[in-house]
């Protein structure tokens, strides 16, 4: 048997530095559609690390449906969806009774 070398990817540290923030889904929509808040979402979202309730993917579908029904074409709607995923969006569930005690609280 032959000897294989290991490779292990590690992040760079500043990637491992970066400052949560929960990113809104219209903040994120202006962004992956190049709407005309693009610009600065990216400013406030670039080097930042990227926290969402996992809602978040419901609400990008429903923003593309809206937009496909507004007229625009559905490959470029798909096209938005898809960037979401080069976005490294940490997705956060939470249990009903969290939220309930969060909501009462508030």
């Amino acid at each position: 048997m032959s000897e294989r070398t290991l490779f292990v990817a590690e992040p760079p540290a500043t990637w491992l530095q970066r400052e949560p923030v929960v990113v809104d889904c219209s903040v994120l929509a202006a962004l992956l559609w190049n709407e005309p808040a693009a610009g600065e979402a990216a400013a406030q979202l670039t080097g930042k690390a990227l926290h969402a309730p996992g809602l978040l993917a419901y609400e990008l579908a429903n923003v593309a449906r809206n937009k496909c029904r507004a007229g625009v074409p559905a490959d470029a709607t798909l096209a938005g969806l898809a960037a979401f995923d080069e976005q490294r969006v940490l997705l956060h569930t939470s249990e009903p009774d969290t939220l309930f005690e969060l909501a009462q609280q508030y």
